[in-house]
C-alpha cells in the first residue's frame, strides 16, 4: 500500500511539474526592447546560449528538487542578463548601413538622419561656434529635444594637419581649453555618443577659412593637393574609428564650376566631372573617381563607416547630350551612368544640397513655379535613385538646407517664387520620402563669411541660450521620422524657446545685438544719437570750384569729438538728369544724420556736363576722398566711409566702391593715398549693363559709354559691377521683385558671387516694381531706411575678427 502511494503520488506529479515548469518558462523577463536573434547576438560577440532540456524523468531522479528548480532559473535569468546585455552592447554601436534606399541601426532599425550643421573647425579659433557662450553638454541635450539626432560638423585640410592648440572661444567649457583642435573634436564625438546624437564629418575646404572652397572648386588646391586630401581623410578616419558616434565621412562640400559662364565648354575646362566626358575619363577632374578611390580607402580602415558622396553642379548626359545643372554639389544625374562602387557598397551614401531663391535665384522660381514642378525637378537631379534599379539605389542625405525667420517670407508662402514656398514644398517632398536624410543649416547665429554677420538661417540666438520655435515649426514634418534610438541620454542644462517667438511669429535679433553691444566693453560702439542735425548746402568737393562738384553736407550736433561714419549719397536720373537735394536723397540724408552718420547728398557731372564713363564714377571717388581729407574737420573716422544711391546712383556707388583706386580709375583731384569705401548700398541699380534690351535705354547707355555694346562690349564689360566682384566691399542690394528695368535675378547674381568670395552682402526683396525711392510707400520706405541703417551699423561696428591665437 505504501509503495502503491508511492507510485500514484508519482504518477500525478509528473505532469503537474510539467506543466509548472512549461509556465514559468513562458513568463518573461521585462526588457526594454525586442528579443535579439542569435546572429545578432553574434554580432554583438556574445554567444547565444543554449537552453538545457529536462525531462520528468530526470527531475524525479533528482534526490533535491528545490536544488535543481533553484539552479534551472538560475540559468534562465543568466541568459536573460546576457540577452540583456548583449542588447546594451550593441544598442550603444551607432554604425550605421544601407539596404536600398534606407538606412538602419546596428539593431536592424530605419532611420532618418536628423542633423543640424555645427560650423567653426574650419577657421580661427578651429572649434565650433558656441562653446565661448554655453556648455557642450547644453548644446548636445538642446538638439535632441528638439528631435535631432545627428551632427554634420565642417573641416578644412588646415585643421587636420595643423591641429592647432585652441586658447579662444571655449570660455564656457575651460576643460577645453588648451587642447589641440582634433582633441576637442574627439570630446564632441565622445559627448554626443552618451547623448545619442551621431556625428558626420565633412571636408569643407582645404585652407582655413570661412565658407565654401572657391579656388578651384574641386577637392584639391595648390597648396593642398589631392595627396593631402586623402592622407587627412585617413588621419581622421584612424582617430576616431574606436567610437561609432563617428558614422560618416561627407567626402567634400559642393564640387563646383569656378566663374560665371556655365556651359559645356566651363563644365569641361574646369570641373568637376562625374565619370566620363564623351566617353573619356580625366581623373583629375573626375569627383566619382576620386570619391570612389578615397572611400575605398577609408573603408580599408573602418568598414563601417558611411561613405556620402556629393554631387557636381552640372553634368552632360552623354546619351541626351543635354546639360543639366542646379546648385553647387546638387546634380546626381551622372550616378545613372557612372555610379561609385564601393567594396562595401551598404556603406554608400550620395548626397545633394537644396536652397531656396533666398539664396539663389534659380530660373525654377518664378510665378509659375508649383509643388509639382519643383518635385519634378529635385526627382530629375537625384530623387530618381530612390526608385532606380537595386544596382543603383543608396541612401540619400540633404547635406544642407535652410530658411530664414519671417513665418510668411520664408516658412509659407503660396508664391512660387518666394523662399516660403519652396522651403514648403521641400519640407512636404522630405516628408514624402522619409528615408532622405537631412542636415538643416545651421546651428550657428554669426555667419560662416564673416564671424560677425548674422546667419539668418540659424537654429540659436546671438547669445546662444534661446533657440527659434520658427525653425522648429516648420521641420515639425521631418522632425518625427524614425529615430532609430534606444538609450537615455543624460540630462543637462537646455536652452529655451526665443521670447516672444510664438510658432507662426518672427524674431527679430536686433534687440540681442543691441544687448550684447551695450554690455560688452570690448565692442565697437555705434555713434550717440545727435540733439539735432545742421546742414551746409553746396559744399565743393574738388579743390577748384565750379558748379557741378557740389553735396549737401548734413552734420550730426550734440556727440562731442567721437568719430563717426559718413556715407555719400548719390542720386539717380540715369546719368542725364537728376541733382543733390531730390526727395529720396534728402530723406536717406537726414535719416542717417539722426543716427549719427555724417551724410553728404552730391552732385555729379551727366553726359551733357562732359560725364559718362569713367568720368562719373571719378566724381563719387573725388566725394569719398574729400570726407577723407576732412575727416578731423567733421570728426569723421576715415576707415568709416560708404556710398549709398538709386539707380544710376546705386551703379555709381558700387563702381567706385568696388574699382580699386588706380590707374585711370584713381581719384584725379587728391594725389596721394586715397579712402576707398568700406560699405556700398545699391537700391534698383543696373548690374550687367550689356544685357539692357530697352531701346530708350539703350539709347542712353550709348551716351555714358559713347558707343554701343555691339561697337564697344569690352567697354560695356569694363564698366559692369559685376566684373569687379572680386574687389567688392560689404554690399547691400535693393531690387524690386518686378523691375523690368533692372532683373531681380541680376542683384542676385551679384549677392550670391559677393557672398562666394566671402564679402558681407545683404539682398532686399520688395514686392512690386519700384525703380526709385519715390515710387515706395511712406511705411516701406521708413522701413527700408531702418534696414540700410541697420546694414551700415553692422559694417561699421562690428567687432574686429578675432586673432589666431594658436600655435601648431
Amino acid at each position: 500500500m505504501k509503495t502503491g502511494l508511492s507510485a500514484g503520488f508519482l504518477r500525478w506529479l509528473a505532469p503537474a511539474l510539467t506543466v509548472v515548469f512549461l509556465l514559468w518558462l513562458a513568463v518573461p523577463v521585462r526588457v526594454d526592447e525586442a528579443r535579439l536573434s542569435a546572429a545578432q547576438l553574434a554580432s554583438a560577440n556574445l554567444a547565444a546560449p543554449s537552453r538545457s532540456t529536462y525531462s520528468v524523468a530526470d527531475l524525479l531522479a533528482s534526490h533535491d528538487l528545490k536544488a535543481d528548480l533553484a539552479q534551472i532559473r538560475l540559468k534562465h535569468q543568466h541568459a536573460e542578463l546576457q540577452r540583456v546585455l548583449a542588447e546594451q552592447r550593441l544598442h550603444q554601436n551607432f554604425f550605421l548601413h544601407g539596404v536600398r534606399s534606407q538606412l538602419y541601426t546596428a539593431w536592424r532599425a530605419p532611420i532618418t538622419l536628423k542633423a543640424v550643421n555645427w560650423y567653426g573647425f574650419e577657421y580661427a579659433p578651429f572649434v565650433p561656434g558656441g562653446l565661448d557662450k554655453t556648455s557642450l553638454d547644453s548644446i548636445l541635450y538642446t538638439l535632441h529635444s528638439l528631435g535631432f539626432n545627428a551632427l554634420r560638423i565642417p573641416f578644412a585640410n588646415e585643421t587636420v594637419e595643423r591641429n592647432p592648440v585652441v586658447q579662444q572661444g571655449v570660455q564656457a567649457n575651460p576643460e577645453l581649453r588648451g587642447l589641440r583642435s582634433l582633441d576637442i573634436m574627439q570630446k564632441i564625438i565622445e559627448r554626443a555618443h552618451e547623448f545619442g546624437i551621431r556625428v558626420i564629418l565633412c571636408n569643407s575646404r582645404s585652407e582655413a577659412g570661412r565658407g565654401p572652397e572657391i579656388k578651384t572648386g574641386l577637392w584639391y588646391t595648390a597648396d593642398y593637393p589631392e595627396s593631402a586630401w586623402f592622407n587627412d581623410w585617413i588621419t581622421l578616419v584612424r582617430r576616431f574609428r574606436a567610437d561609432s558616434a563617428f558614422v560618416g565621412a561627407d567626402l567634400r562640400n559642393e564640387p563646383h564650376i569656378i566663374g560665371k559662364v556655365f556651359d559645356i565648354n566651363a563644365y569641361f575646362v574646369h570641373g568637376p566631372l562625374w565619370g566620363a566626358f564623351h566617353g573619356t575619363y580625366y581623373h583629375d577632374r573626375d569627383w566619382r573617381y576620386a570619391a570612389e578611390t578615397l572611400g575605398n580607402a577609408l573603408l580599408s580602415v573602418n568598414p563601417k563607416l558611411l561613405i556620402i558622396v556629393e554631387g557636381v553642379q552640372m553634368y552632360l548626359d552623354p546619351y541626351k547630350n543635354v546639360l543639366t545643372g542646379g546648385l553647387w554639389g546638387g546634380d546626381l544625374v551622372g550616378v545613372q551612368y557612372d555610379p561609385v562602387e564601393l567594396s562595401h557598397q551598404s556603406q554608400l551614401v550620395y548626397s545633394v544640397h537644396e536652397y531656396g531663391p533666398h539664396m539663389w535665384q534659380g530660373n525654377w522660381f518664378n510665378p509659375h513655379t508649383t509643388y509639382a514642378s519643383l518635385s519634378k525637378r529635385w526627382d530629375k537631379l537625384w530623387g530618381y535613385l530612390l526608385t532606380a534599379s537595386h544596382q543603383l539605389q543608396a541612401p540619400i542625405f540633404v547635406g544642407e538646407f535652410g530658411t530664414c525667420h519671417e513665418f510668411w517670407a520664408c516658412v509659407s508662402n503660396n508664391l512660387g517664387w518666394k523662399q516660403g514656398f519652396w522651403f514648403k514644398s521641400f519640407v512636404q517632398y522630405l516628408h514624402a520620402h522619409p528615408q532622405v536624410g537631412w542636415a538643416y543649416w545651421a546651428l550657428n547665429p554669426d555667419g560662416p563669411f564673416h564671424p560677425h554677420d548674422v546667419d539668418f538661417y540659424s537654429v540659436t540666438s546671438l547669445d546662444w541660450k534661446h533657440y527659434y520655435p520658427l525653425i522648429r515649426y516648420g521641420l515639425a514634418p521631418l522632425l518625427g521620422e524614425p529615430n532609430g534610438l534606444w538609450n537615455q541620454v543624460p540630462k543637462a542644462p537646455t536652452l529655451t524657446a526665443e521670447p516672444g517667438c510664438p510658432p507662426a511669429g518672427s524674431c527679430s535679433r536686433l534687440p540681442q545685438l543691441a544687448a550684447e553691444l551695450s554690455t560688452n566693453p570690448a565692442l565697437p560702439r555705434s555713434p550717440p544719437r545727435p540733439s539735432g542735425v545742421q546742414v551746409t548746402q553746396n559744399v565743393s568737393y574738388i579743390p577748384t570750384t565750379d558748379n557741378i562738384h557740389l553735396g549737401d553736407l548734413y552734420l550730426p550736433q550734440g556727440q562731442g569729438n567721437s568719430l563717426r561714419p559718413a556715407v555719400v549719397v548719390v542720386h539717380g536720373g540715369q546719368f542725364v538728369g537728376g541733382s543733390k537735394g531730390q526727395i529720396g536723397t534728402t530723406r536717406l540724408a537726414r535719416a542717417l544724420a539722426g543716427h549719427g552718420y555724417v551724410a553728404f547728398d552730391v552732385n555729379y557731372r551727366l553726359v551733357s556736363q562732359g560725364g559718362g564713363f569713367p568720368q562719373s564714377i571719378l566724381d563719387i571717388k573725388d566725394a569719398v576722398d574729400f570726407l577723407s581729407t576732412h575727416a578731423t574737420q567733421y570728426d569723421i573716422d576715415p576707415k568709416k566711409i560708404g556710398i549709398a544711391g538709386a539707380g544710376a546712383g546705386g551703379y555709381l556707388a558700387m563702381m567706385a566702391g568696388y574699382i580699386t583706386n588706380a590707374g585711370a580709375y584713381a581719384p584725379p583731384h587728391y594725389p596721394g593715398p586715397q579712402a576707398r569705401a568700406a560699405a556700398v548700398v545699391s537700391l534698383f541699380a543696373p548690374i550687367e549693363l550689356s544685357k539692357i534690351t530697352d531701346p530708350a535705354e539703350q539709347q542712353i547707355l550709348s551716351w555714358y559709354f559713347g558707343g554701343t555694346n555691339a561697337a564697344i562690349p569690352n567697354t560695356y564689360l569694363q564698366g559692369s559691377p559685376g566684373t569687379y566682384a572680386d574687389t567688392g566691399v560689404s554690399t547691400m542690394l535693393v531690387s524690386g521683385l518686378g523691375d523690368q528695368s533692372v532683373p531681380f535675378t541680376e542683384d542676385f547674381a551679384l549677392y550670391k558671387w559677393l557672398r562666394q568670395r566671402s564679402i558681407s552682402s545683404q539682398l532686399v526683396d520688395l514686392p512690386g516694381s519700384p525703380h526709385a525711392l519715390t515710387d515706395l510707400g511712406w511705411q516701406t520706405r521708413h522701413t527700408l531706411s531702418r534696414q540700410i541703417i541697420s546694414f551700415l551699423d553692422g559694417v561699421f561696428y562690428k567687432p574686429p575678427p578675432p586673432k589666431d591665437q594658436s600655435s601648431g
